[in-house]
């Protein structure tokens, strides 16, 4: 699923940027039944048959980057590895630190599966969308 932030550029897919498991399968799941619950429950926000737009919001944007640095550092022990996939063939180590740090900012959530799913559940329990703007 493809968010668009509040200024309509689009963002990364929620799974490429959400959670770090062997199994894709279960990523796209959970990343379907995410965006079925955000959909649904904007839909039952607006009149029937009305046509609305979702976004999220700049603070909403600026959080998740920040959930995703703030974690980063777990993941960072690939730097000097051998060359491999999760090091972009060992080119990551090339690459300026500034840049390294903006692109800690899309990385895998580095706190597990189980933590993952807590924090989406938590969100959904809320059931107030923070951080989406619908616009109808």
């Amino acid at each position: 699923m493809t968010f668009l932030d509040t200024a309509g550029k689009g963002m990364d897919s929620f799974t490429s940027d959400s959670i770090f498991v062997n199994d894709q399968s279960y990523t796209v799941d959970t990343s379907a039944k995410h965006a079925a619950y955000v959909l649904t429950t904007a839909k039952s926000r607006v009149e029937p048959e009305k046509p609305f737009a979702i976004a999220l919001t700049a603070a909403a944007v600026e959080d998740w980057a920040t959930q995703m640095l703030m974690r980063s550092l777990l993941l960072a022990a690939m730097m000097g590895c051998t060359p491999g996939y999760f090091n972009v063939e060992g080119e990551i180590d090339k690459i300026k630190p500034e840049d390294q740090l903006r692109m800690a900012r899309g990385i895998v959530l580095g706190i597990g599966l189980e933590s993952f799913l807590e924090y989406v559940e938590g969100w959904q329990a809320e059931g107030r969308m923070q951080g989406i703007e619908l616009h109808v």
